[in-house]
């Protein structure tokens, strides 16, 4: 799957959540990288940004509010109020789960919004977090997110042409007592053509995947992944190009390209939200036929995929005799499920785990947005 840069339109009609490859904004991206005033190498600097987007000057105050809240979509009735939008990854404010989330790291700071489907408040997104002065990094970088896309392509094309191969090959009845394949052996031109083709294209993924490592390590939140038991850098890489920056949203847009909403700072309860662990009505949020997510679907999945290979992280020694770390995730996982057999016996194993699963991601997705949120300040302060 290819990077989905989420933009919201605003028009005659109310917001309109569209999901659509923006290479106009990773090509300005990659034209900022290359200002030699950028705060961090490979990384683009508030102020090239704000130049580049038309802003004009960044805060330099510390203590300064944001300049705007992020509205949210309503769950049933549709659009109320003009959602946030933004040029690649869009955080839609929302509230976190009912259930309060046991995480591995604890931090006063962080505080959740109230249960409200309207999201927070402008006091309240005043109080949360101060803007960042001029000089600090923003963690979407253009880099990391062509070699996000370029692996995706390719792996959407291996895997469509091994599928090919094997239907040109396959000679034995499916269970309906039908021969779909084409039966043709090994030595038929075509076979061996298209054999030649896929081998290229699985050599083409694993260096694509070495250069989306690459560019993960060398990314500022390279060193937190690399902390955690459980988190490969291809997979953070994808989450970070799904999702952007952790902590900094970008300008919210018009349907004519101005800027609506300045650029500005997520709460943690935005990045749940726009991951889609949210809750609507009460409720876990999840999609519902005929209607629209108004959140980022390949954003929550590729955190799923991590907080699963987390809680695989035991501690225990594996079958080759080799131990690994455990995984601290594992034990908000494991709380959770204790804590649901008490307040929940009559859930199902599968019910419990989804649960537990839920819990856990939203674990991983808080500390991910507390480091990025640290490298902001650090270098504000600086």
């Amino acid at each position: 799957m290819t990077i989905e840069q989420t933009r919201y339109i605003v028009g005659e009609n109310g917001p309109n959540l569209q999901l659509k490859p923006s290479a106009e904004g990773i090509a300005r991206r990659a034209r900022i990288l290359q200002d030699p005033t950028n705060s961090l190498p490979g990384q683009v600097g508030l102020d090239a940004h704000h130049s580049a987007a038309g802003q004009g000057s960044t805060p330099t105050s510390s203590s300064q509010a944001p300049v705007a809240t992020q509205p949210t979509l309503a769950a049933a009735g549709g659009p109320t109020t003009p959602p946030p939008a933004r040029s690649d990854t869009t955080p839609v404010e929302g509230p976190p789960a009912g259930a309060s989330t046991p995480a591995p790291t604890t931090d006063p700071a962080v505080t959740t919004d109230p249960p409200s489907e309207q999201g927070t408040t402008p006091a309240a997104a005043a109080s949360a977090d101060s803007r960042p002065r001029r000089g600090a990094p923003l963690l979407l970088d253009p880099t990391l997110l062509l070699a996000a896309a370029a692996l995706d392509d390719i792996e959407r094309t291996a895997n469509a042409n091994a599928n090919r191969l094997r239907m040109l090959t396959r000679d034995v009845e499916d269970s309906d007592g039908r021969i779909r394949g084409a039966g043709l052996t090994a030595e038929h031109p075509q076979v061996a053509t298209l054999t030649a083709i896929v081998d290229t294209l699985k050599q083409l993924e694993k260096d694509a995947t070495r250069n989306l490592e690459k560019a993960m390590k060398a990314h500022p939140l390279g060193p937190w992944v690399k902390a955690q038991a459980g988190v490969g850098n291809k997979q953070a890489a994808r989450l970070l190009a799904a999702i952007g920056d952790p902590y900094w949203r970008e300008d919210l847009l018009h349907e004519d390209g101005t800027v609506r909403v300045p650029a500005g700072p997520r709460t943690v309860s935005a990045l749940w939200a726009y991951c889609g662990r949210h809750v609507i009505d009460g409720d876990a949020a999840r999609r519902r036929k005929g209607q629209r997510a108004n959140w980022s679907v390949s954003a929550g999945s590729r955190a799923y995929v991590i907080a699963e290979a987390c809680i695989k992280q035991t501690g225990e020694p594996m079958k080759n005799g080799i131990t690994r770390a455990r995984s601290p995730y594992r034990d908000v996982y494991d709380a959770r499920r204790a804590h649901t057999l008490m307040t929940h016996p009559e859930w199902t194993d599968a019910h419990s785990h989804n649960d537990a699963m839920r819990v856990t991601t939203k674990a991983l997705l808080r500390d991910l947005w507390i480091e990025a949120r640290r490298l902001h300040h650090e270098a504000a302060a600086h």
